[in-house]
């Protein structure tokens, strides 16, 4: 079974929503990005150099230059997506609407443009959906509490039928006294 969440960005509420829990997913550090320095990238290296050798072992070296992604690319679109995140300016629309969007720049042919934020929206569209699924209330579990006086009771070993106190266990039917109301 597929289950799909539709994705609505011209919902002025979803986006806002999405947005402003990103922040606050950033800020508490429930999202961590990875260090990007000259030794986690010669380290990076080394690795792929590693695992492309075994895939080039496992596949051949055409196949292998088709299906291989690299760590490397992995961190580049990491950093890419940083910049996207620090390039993001909020404004605000004449009617108060919200507007998180890239800064304007001029194209090579004159004409004004916005830089590109796809990775920005991939991890929007990604928090929103984890916050969602995280967020869930989960259902309460109940506990019998008592025990059965008068009737047959399970007898197997794993179905526990009382939760309470140890005093209570070695409760009898012959040592209780049952009282119904309006008999």
């Amino acid at each position: 079974m597929h289950i799909l969440d539709l994705v609505s960005f011209a919902s002025a509420e979803w986006l806002s929503n999405a947005n402003h829990g990103l922040r606050k997913d950033i800020e508490d550090k429930m999202i961590l990005f990875p260090r990007f320095d000259n030794i986690t990238m010669g380290i990076i290296t080394k690795q792929d150099e590693i695992r492309f050798k075994k895939l080039q072992d496992e596949v051949g070296n055409d196949v292998a230059l088709k299906v291989y992604d690299t760590l490397e690319d992995c961190v580049m679109d990491i950093e890419e997506l940083k910049m996207e995140l620090a390039s993001i300016i909020v404004t605000r629309s004449a009617s108060g609407r919200e507007r998180l969007d890239t800064p304007e720049i001029k194209l090579g042919t004159g004409k004004k443009g916005r830089l590109r934020k796809d990775r920005y929206s991939a991890l929007i569209i990604a928090n929103m959906i984890a916050r969602s699924m995280q967020r869930e209330i989960p259902l309460p579990t109940y506990n019998i509490i008592g025990r059965i006086v008068n009737g047959e009771t399970k007898s197997s070993a794993s179905d526990q039928m009382y939760y309470g106190q140890d005093w209570a266990k070695d409760f009898s039917a012959a040592s209780a006294k049952v009282i119904r109301r309006n008999q």
